[in-house]
């Protein structure tokens, strides 16, 4: 090894073996050749980061700082700021590691090539890149690509589009929670995105909703009658809502064995436990306590008064007194 036309000795030789197993020695023992070309760049050549150590001429050197990038892509940030701008270097620094895109010029975490580069290396790189391409389309679907999670560093106006959102969506469901309040506050948006996935999934759409959402009758509604996914949707649904009579009623009137899911309140609720009762006759069985107590003793009929002629000829409640009614 040379530099200027010198052959290393010995002694160099070994300095830069010990430096190469702890670069710390630069700053102590072996200071002498912090400003040593052909030492820094034996070293860097096999730990970038010894570039921390070098002379501030030597982070300034191109040589040295591209040979120490290329090893540790990391170690872009102890360069000098010209050098942090040059565009060779930068892009062999987050061709190694990604995330070195945060120590780049501004100008350089606005080039489409080296933004690019960088994110697929490492998608959340995605941080660093400017205003302008954290709103580019393309950049942040080939960070999402391969990291769903890289979408919260997307501009707003992306994760606000519905077109985007949805093709998030489809690499990765977990891309709702990085969308937009606008979104997620979106019935109908909501909705679309719950028919995408499969009968029990529903969760993994729900979670993201916002809270006025899945306090929404008519959304709710929707999802239980209207998708047939009731207990998965009561699952998610607000305790407010669970002690809607209204919403409840409709509910129970679609699927008795939904009164489950009623608050405890309307569990006791003669009007709800009847609609409930002549739906399916087995949802007596999430009726209150008060009530199948109460009921034992008595009829039908006169249990839940007020039902009309056709409800009459339903069969009764289960027996729920081990030896029959009184």
């Amino acid at each position: 090894m040379h530099e200027s036309g010198d052959v290393l000795t010995i002694e160099v030789i070994e300095a830069i073996k010990a430096i190469k197993r702890n670069p710390y020695l630069l700053r102590s023992r072996f200071t002498e050749f912090q400003n040593n070309k052909a030492v820094m760049l034996a070293v860097v050549q096999e730990n970038g980061y010894a570039l921390e150590y070098a002379s501030p001429e030597l982070q300034n050197d191109p040589d040295v700082v591209l040979a120490a990038v290329q090893n540790r892509g990391g170690a872009l940030k102890f360069a000098s700021a010209e050098l942090q701008g040059v565009r060779t270097i930068v892009l062999a620094a987050v061709q190694n590691y990604g995330l070195a895109l945060k120590d780049a010029s501004p100008e350089l975490q606005n080039n489409l090539t080296i933004v690019l580069e960088a994110v697929q290396q490492e998608p959340l790189a995605l941080q660093y890149a400017s205003d302008e391409l954290q709103n580019n389309a393309d950049v942040v679907r080939a960070a999402i690509a391969k990291n769903i999670h890289a979408l919260a560093f997307a501009s707003d106006a992306l994760k606000g589009d519905k077109s985007f959102v949805r093709e998030a969506f489809l690499l990765d469901r977990e891309a709702l929670e990085y969308a937009s309040d606008e979104i997620l506050g979106d019935s109908t948006f909501m909705l679309e995105m719950i028919k995408m996935v499969e009968c029990g999934d529903d969760e993994d759409v729900l979670k993201h909703a916002l809270p006025a959402l899945l306090n929404d009758t008519t959304f709710m509604l929707a999802l239980v009658v209207g998708q047939e996914r009731g207990r998965h949707a009561l699952q998610c649904a607000s305790a407010e809502l669970l002690a809607n009579k209204f919403f409840m009623r409709e509910v129970v009137q679609y699927d008795g064995d939904l009164l489950e899911y009623a608050s405890p309140e309307l569990q006791n609720d003669r009007d709800i436990v009847r609609v409930a009762f002549n739906q399916n006759p087995r949802a007596f069985k999430h009726a209150s306590e008060a009530l199948k107590k109460e009921f034992r003793g008595v009829s039908k009929v006169s249990f839940f008064q007020g039902v009309d002629e056709e409800e009459k000829k339903q069969p009764d409640p289960p027996n729920l007194s081990e030896k029959g009614p009184r």
